[in-house]
């Protein structure tokens, strides 16, 4: 019976896969019923003798494989019903024609979600159904975000609650793509949800209207209580501490400092600050245990229970996560109270077929992936991996929580790695040690306290003391662990046939686990191990130099691999200029280009350690992004233009890298170095005196490199300006580059027609942000560069960033984006 759901669950998640991405599958309810049909015709052969002891068994297996089989059949139109249908509405909705020009409407819809506020930003979900004054055939759902312009803006949208009528002016926009190889695709994070258009809410002249619905009364009610649970903690916890135990009790993650929880993330322990099994087993178990003290029958306290669990799900944000734990959890009570519990193998695969028919594309989620994988994992291969240690310990107390660390370990594994690019080797011991005293004491505590605070605050004052204390503590271990070299691995985006070979090593040694063979146990894990490695030394191996230039806004960014990665360098880092704004405006997390844009494509190519950092000149666009790479990741050296800086930002940044322990020099024409390769030769400025001080324009001592890989020449040139060109080609008259990345993003006061002549660049670079206020690139420079037919031009407004690949025979470019026009 197992067996034939599990097939019946593999051809399921295929299914889904294709109908959802759009692929032709007109074939599969063909096959579904061709299946059918043998089963039918052949089944007098399928059987065993009628005095066959399994007889009665083989027919059941009969019968539960045709309705499996009709059950595909039935569910595939299903979801063929349900994916069409959105992808025509939003196809063909007038919001679509909206988007494209962002026009600005009149919306009316109702709330879909609780509103966030986050600094002067204002967020919420709205269920559109007229546009302009006209009804739409089928709502839909859009992302609002308001940016507010004075506080009392603030406090007017928070009392707004999910259910209520509102209307108002929008700006109506298409999602944003990821701009950059590997990064958050907003986009698509956002179709899971069945969001195609987000908004921008463009004046405050909306109206609002409490819904009166029974069911939005209801929720209403649960979100009120919800927020006074997180007033409560606030109450009664620290300002550090307080954050940590709402994510634990009721999913809310919001206020978590973002160090903390980058801290949980990459040691591999960030489940707890999700709502999951364990919390939700907590609560089950806690009141099961507290219900049957009084004069209940075991019957009514299932009862009970049935009722409470779907309103402790709401309570806790409703993620994938809680979800699966809360429907297991019900179903099992369920089949508990009347006797049919048979496999929780089953159980699971039920509550991941209703969810996903509800919304399959939840599919995608990487929160739906790991809570089901994981728990499947932990199913299936426990009882194996738990004989195994036993081998080795006798006690159950210390190889059940091993044997949940080292299950949900690997299996999660590929999911974190092929997501976020990085592991911790020490995750599995964080873990092994951490889970059993969160589980004991801070997840059931972080319940009790501010439960007995509604009784009398200070009969917890003690508690709550030795709770933060504890918990304090508990993150100073953390942090030293996550400070040592390589607690983190950043392993790059693994290949197709990296993950099928990881998973197919981790079937083996189940296998083998299964069959007790427990001599090659240590070879399997063994060669689990190695292939992780090589996927971390792949880089190492791979003769070619990749050259990316990245989408920072307007600012500039270039990361440059050496062939067999001998060496990393970053040409300028990018920083987002902000202008003054008041203390109420700033958000928890405000935008970073270092740690927002660098350190994700770092994580992406694999990259643990960069070997220098050159910022072309003084200004804030081109090395502000350094102070997000400070302490994420090692960095050798730092290098500038040899003039001292130019204003005070400019020192602190530098008064930080020096804190690093990371030397700064300077460059000048005539510095040289390279690798067998890959070389750099600076070009400019010519300077006797490092460190000179400097009033003028920093752009007359930009630093401009020449790079050669493999004979293919790049000329890197930050923001240089007229005079600097000039003096170039004055110098080293005859120069020829294949690539020239143009200077001053694109300003008329760089890339003269002199130098496009004389170097006869095959392909030009434009770093430039989208709807820049400066207007770049000028319109008299693109004139200059269609007079050059030899000549293809990449722009990171239109094509993102843009990678160059070079190899021994060739010289390759690809635009992460199609430009759009």
């Amino acid at each position: 019976m197992l067996q034939l759901t599990s097939y019946f669950m593999g051809a399921f998640i295929g299914q889904l896969i294709l109908v959802t991405k759009l692929a032709p599958t007109w074939w599969l309810p063909i096959l579904w019923s061709l299946l059918c049909a043998l089963l039918i015709l052949f089944r007098s052969k399928l059987l065993y003798p009628a005095d066959h002891p399994y007889v009665i068994k083989q027919k059941k297996n009969l019968y539960l494989a045709f309705s499996l089989l009709l059950l595909l059949f039935i569910s595939y139109f299903y979801l063929f019903h349900v994916t069409h249908k959105e992808q025509l509405a939003q196809t063909y909705s007038p919001l679509h024609t909206y988007a494209q020009n962002e026009q600005i409407v009149k919306v009316t819809g109702t709330l879909h979600s609780s509103v966030e506020l986050d600094g002067n930003r204002i967020r919420y979900d709205l269920n559109v159904r007229y546009v302009n004054g006209n009804r739409l055939e089928k709502p839909q759902l859009i992302r609002v975000n308001r940016y507010a312009e004075v506080e009392e803006e603030l406090d007017k949208t928070s009392t707004w609650r999910k259910g209520d009528l509102w209307q108002g002016n929008v700006k109506i926009q298409i999602p944003q793509e990821g701009r950059n190889p590997g990064a958050f695709n907003y986009q698509q994070f956002l179709r899971t949800q069945y969001i195609y258009f987000t908004a921008l809410s463009v004046d405050t002249e909306w109206t609002i209207k409490e819904s009166q619905k029974l069911l939005d009364r209801i929720r209403l009610t649960l979100d009120q209580r919800r927020n006074q649970w997180i007033q409560q903690t606030n109450m009664l916890f620290s300002e550090q501490i307080a954050p940590i135990v709402q994510a634990m009790t009721v999913g809310y993650r919001t206020d978590i400092d973002r160090d903390i929880t980058e801290m949980y993330q990459q040691l591999g322990i960030v489940h707890i600050l999700a709502i999951s099994g364990l919390h939700v087993g907590i609560v089950v178990y806690s009141l099961y245990a507290i219900l049957m003290q009084l004069p209940l029958t075991k019957e009514k306290v299932i009862s009970i229970l049935l009722v409470l669990i779907p309103i402790f799900i709401y309570l806790a944000g409703a993620q994938p996560s809680v979800i699966r734990a809360g429907l297991m959890a019900m179903l099992g009570l369920v089949l508990l109270r009347y006797g049919l519990w048979k496999h929780s193998l089953l159980i699971l695969y039920l509550v991941f077929i209703i969810n996903l028919l509800f919304n399959p594309m939840l599919i995608y989620q990487i929160g739906f992936q790991l809570s089901y994988f994981v728990t499947f994992m932990l199913i299936v291969a426990s009882p194996y991996v738990n004989k195994w240690l036993q081998v080795f310990m006798k006690s159950p107390k210390l190889t059940q929580p091993i044997t949940i660390a080292i299950v949900a370990e690997l299996a999660a594994f590929p999911f974190l790695v092929y997501n976020f690019h990085l592991f911790s080797p020490l995750s599995l011991l964080v873990n092994i040690i951490v889970i059993p005293l969160y589980s004991l004491f801070f997840i059931p505590a972080a319940f009790l306290l501010p439960l007995l605070s509604y009784i009398h605050p200070y009969l917890i004052e003690l508690g709550v003391y030795i709770y933060e204390k504890s918990l304090d503590f508990v993150h100073v271990i953390l942090g030293r662990l996550y400070d040592f070299p390589f607690t983190v691995i950043y392993s790059g985006e693994p290949s197709g046939m990296w993950l099928l070979g990881y998973f197919s090593l981790l079937l083996l040694f189940y296998v083998i686990l299964e069959r007790k063979q427990y001599i090659l146990v240590w070879l399997a894990l063994a060669s689990l191990c190695l292939w992780i490695a090589i996927q971390v030394l792949l880089p190492y191996i791979d003769s070619r130099a990749h050259i990316t230039l990245l989408d920072v806004g307007q600012g500039e960014a270039i990361v440059i691999e050496a062939p067999y990665r001998r060496e990393v360098v970053l040409v300028d880092v990018g920083g987002q200029v902000s202008f003054g704004r008041e203390d109420w405006m700033e958000r928890r997390n405000e935008f970073e280009v270092g740690r927002g844009i660098l350190l994700p494509y770092l994580r992406y190519r694999g990259i643990n350690k960069v070997d220098k950092v050159i910022f072309t000149h003084g200004h804030y666009d081109h090395y502000g992004g350094i102070q997000g790479l400070l302490g994420q990741i090692a960095i050798k050296r730092v290098y500038k233009s040899p003039i001292q800086p130019i204003s005070e930002v400019e020192e602190d940044v530098l008064t930080q890298i020096k804190d690093q322990g990371i030397p700064i020099y300077g460059l000048r024409r005539g510095d040289y170095w390279g690798t067998t390769n890959s070389t750099f030769q600076v070009l400019f400025p010519q300077q006797d005196r490092p460190w000179i001080k400097w009033e003028g324009n920093p752009h007359d001592f930009n630093i401009v490199l020449l790079q050669d890989v493999y004979g293919h020449r790049f000329l890197w040139t930050g923001d240089a300006i007229e005079s600097g060109e000039h003096e170039i080609l004055d110098v080293y008259p005859g120069l020829k580059i294949d690539v020239l990345k143009l200077g001053h993003h694109g300003s008329q006061t760089s890339t003269t027609e002199e130098l496009l002549v004389e170097t006869e660049p095959k392909i030009g670079l434009i770093s430039v942000g989208r709807n820049n206020l400066y207007r770049h690139p000028h319109p008299e420079i693109l004139e200059r560069l269609s007079r050059q037919p030899q000549m293809s031009v990449f722009r990171t407004d239109h094509h993102g960033g843009i990678v160059i690949t070079v190899s021994q025979k060739s010289l390759k470019v690809r635009p992460t984006l199609q430009e759009k026009r």
